[in-house]
């Protein structure tokens, strides 16, 4: 079963209402298998070492690999008693940059120092990029669940 990793600085700024995920820009980000899973990750800047880059993958801040997120949504289940986030990700074309584990949500501010990750979700099994589509599609109870 995939994990998901939401970050401890996320955790505080639910609490300083720093973010409001049902609105605002958020942007999705693939890392490899390099990339070790760690709760105390802040920024970007600190998973972007991992991400992978090649064709249909172009890595970087600024770089056209990472996709926005469309739909970003914030569902309160009044019959579990928890709230869930889900979204939509573009489809990478012809994505051929490695093998990707893991997918990032981040909300981007000036640089990679300053964006800030909300979470980071292991894939189900690697994905082998070989030239063909990509895309993640989030479970129907959400990223994660508060």
């Amino acid at each position: 079963m995939a994990s998901v990793y939401v970050s401890d600085q996320f955790r505080g700024d639910i609490l300083a209402a720093v973010h409001n995920l049902g609105t605002g820009t958020y942007k999705a980000i693939l890392l490899g298998t390099g990339y070790t899973p760690d709760p105390s990750h802040k920024f970007v800047s600190d998973v972007s070492a991992q991400e992978i880059s090649g064709t249909g993958y172009a890595s970087g801040y600024a770089g056209a690999g990472r996709k926005t997120i469309s739909s970003p949504t914030v569902t309160i289940d009044t019959t579990n008693h928890y709230a869930y986030f889900t979204y939509t990700v573009a489809t990478w074309t012809g994505i051929n940059a490695g093998t990707i584990r893991y997918i990032g949500i981040w909300k981007p501010n000036t640089s990679d120092a300053d964006s800030k990750i909300i979470c980071i979700k292991q894939l189900d099994q690697d994905v082998v990029t070989t030239g063909v589509d990509f895309t993640y599609t989030v479970p129907a109870t959400g990223e994660f669940q508060l």
